[in-house]
């Protein structure tokens, strides 16, 4: 069955709410078993769209759905706290076999949820202009916003063709899914947009990310171990991102930090990286007080990163495994990291460090070539406090790689370059020998 969005009273004049046009349409669809939602060229703003199974919406090309900027407009999660963004734009929950496809958009209206003062508390008159890459400059957030597109508990997922921009908050958040393929997405989120994650995978299975291209404010693509949304904790595992060029305000590939969970047996190939504060940013941490449960660090392993291009990146790698000091109850684990066949420019030393014995293991670089940019207004050091930078994006010049607490890894066809002299290629602590 296919419905015509207009055939419901629709209409896409950028300015009419359509939310009950929209839920007479899908509860039309819904008798029926399912079927296809088709939005002809037009602006059509909404507030919540609750998905159906076996649906499929199609954008044609010159059809945008936008979001409301009116957060009454939404559904709010009850069962999530209201730090943790418990609002949505288009969400699902236990649906099967839901398409989204076609050459139109989808606009989260993210300005409308931000303040127009930085956390800095520069205005867009006052940022000075020309920032490095390793700054990170973001819109404070109004009280709530709704995430782009929300998925729990579903399954055979497909997103393709379309455009999004704008995103609110999260862009596409898959929880507790499985079989999901994401192909040939155009991402546009603002660099300035708060928490504005591309595309988050949070203990699903069976995930492709194929040629995509994505801007991001925040991580472009995320994995997660967080099962404190459906109370019970299952893997991320078997994802595979490939074909994609990814920018970020922060990390371009982000693993781990969120949840205690596994997150496991996963591919990054053919990735073209630029303009991101960090490459690939991994972290297995009990930290102090996030805004989501950490018992004991995520258990990391068995993950292939290959085929990668990274120009001007702030840290090509960041990875860091332990506690936040005053806890001392870390528990999880990184192992078996095979990094091969990259180049990369960056502009400060990446870091690869444990504040736990035997915390990380089994890491491998082969035929990786990295130049590190010059940067002698920050030096060397030795102090204690140097010993895990912090990981929200402390960038400092000791090196090009930097090793701490943690065994040598294996390295072959490595170059590193740096382009201040007296900085070492690759620095290694002295505690790095345990195994």
């Amino acid at each position: 069955m296919k419905i015509n969005i207009l055939d419901f009273g629709a209409v896409g004049d950028g300015r009419t709410i359509n939310t009950e046009a929209i839920a007479r349409a899908l509860a039309a669809l819904e008798a029926a078993g399912g079927g296809e939602l088709y939005f002809p060229s037009g602006t059509y703003v909404s507030g919540s769209i609750a998905l159906i199974d076996r649906l499929t919406i199609t954008l044609e090309a010159g059809a945008v759905l936008r979001a409301s900027g009116n957060i009454a407009d939404f559904y709010r999660d009850s069962s999530v706290h209201d730090d943790w963004l418990p609002y949505y734009f288009l969400y699902g929950f236990n649906r099967k076999q839901i398409t989204i496809t076609g050459a139109g958009c989808i606009d989260g209206n993210g300005p409308a949820f931000w303040e127009k003062e930085y956390f800095s508390g520069d205005t867009d008159a006052t940022l000075p202009p020309n920032q490095p890459v390793i700054s990170y400059n973001v819109y404070k957030p109004c009280a709530q916003r709704p995430v782009l597109l929300y998925l729990a508990g579903c399954s055979d997922i497909h997103i393709a063709g379309v455009s999004i921009k704008n995103s609110a908050a999260f862009t596409v958040w898959l929880v507790d899914c499985r079989r999901a393929l994401i192909d040939g997405v155009v991402i546009r989120n603002p660099r300035n947009g708060p928490n504005t994650d591309a595309i988050d995978i949070n203990c699903s299975q069976q995930v492709r990310i194929v040629n995509c291209d994505i801007e991001a404010g925040d991580d472009c693509i995320a994995l997660k171990s967080d099962p404190c949304r459906f109370g019970r904790s299952l893997p991320c595992e078997r994802i595979i991102v490939s074909n994609c060029i990814l920018s970020s305000a922060t990390c371009a590939i982000r693993i781990g930090y969120e949840g205690d969970a596994m997150i496991r047996d996963s591919v990054f190939s053919s990735l073209v990286i630029y303009d991101s504060r960090h490459g690939i940013d991994i972290l297995s941490i009990a930290p102090v007080s996030p805004p989501m449960k950490i018992e004991h660090g995520a258990l990391i392993e068995n993950l292939r990163f290959q085929n990668i291009v990274m120009r001007n990146v702030g840290q090509a790698f960041f990875i860091w495994a332990g506690n936040e000091a005053p806890r001392t109850d870390y528990a999880g684990y990184i192992r078996n990291l095979s990094f091969s066949g990259m180049t990369i420019e960056s502009v400060a030393t990446s870091y690869i460090g444990s504040g736990v014995p035997h915390a990380i293991s089994g890491l491998r670089f082969d035929d990786v070539t990295m130049q590190v940019a010059d940067l002698p207004e920050i030096p060397a050091t030795r102090n204690p406090e140097a010993a895990m930078p912090d990981h929200w994006g402390g960038h400092w010049k000791c090196g090009g790689l930097r090793l701490h607490g943690i065994p040598v890894p294996f390295l072959r066809d490595v170059s590193i370059t740096c382009g201040h002299a007296g900085f070492l290629p690759l620095e290694q602590e002295p505690d790095c020998t345990e195994s």
